[in-house]
């Protein structure tokens, strides 16, 4: 279970989400059907670290891409990308670029076509943060650009303990109720 904690803020609705600790798969060698299931070239994808599925509540597969441009690019083809994460155990990919300048800022995209989601806002990011801190990457916090592309620009912030916490405003972009039975 990851707890979600609302509150207004300027307008704007604040998030934070603690998750659970980090669970690896294997790494990925071969990164040309990986590549192509993402519409890009094998040289996009960065080795180091090594594409492989990251879990903090739910298995991820990040993916380290050359630069925001290759992240940009992506356009992954659903029923190549579904293969890619069923061979991985994962339910979404995580593209990032990690800023040569400042490892403490990334930026992402996320395809998740097993739930039809096209873009998310922070299961990716706590087990991204927390594979960078595993690979000495980070040791503190990391801040994580997302949803440029697309129009719906977010920041989340991650910090590490134990376990990674994200935070982040958002923009309201859909109202309705929700009814939990159990």
């Amino acid at each position: 279970m990851l707890l979600i904690e609302l509150s207004p803020v300027g307008g704007r609705i604040f998030g934070r989400m603690k998750q659970s600790g980090l669970k690896f798969g294997p790494e990925i060698i071969d990164l040309a059907p990986l590549a192509a299931a993402l519409g890009l070239a094998p040289e996009d994808i960065v080795s180091e670290p090594a594409p492989r599925v990251a879990d903090t509540g739910v298995a991820h597969l990040l993916v380290r891409l050359r630069d925001s441009s290759a992240v940009d690019r992506a356009e992954p083809a659903a029923k190549g990308l579904l293969k890619a994460l069923s061979g991985a155990s994962a339910e979404g990919c995580y593209a990032y670029e990690l800023d040569g300048a400042d490892p403490h800022r990334a930026y992402a995209g996320f395809f998740n076509p097993t739930v039809g989601l096209w873009e998310d806002t922070g299961t990716a990011a706590g087990p991204l943060a927390a594979y960078f801190a595993t690979a000495g990457v980070i040791t503190d916090a990391i801040e994580i650009e997302q949803g440029t592309k697309m129009g719906r620009r977010s920041i989340l912030r991650v910090s590490l303990s134990l376990e990674p916490e994200i935070s982040g405003a958002g923009t309201i972009v859909m109202c309705g109720t929700l009814s939990l039975k159990g």
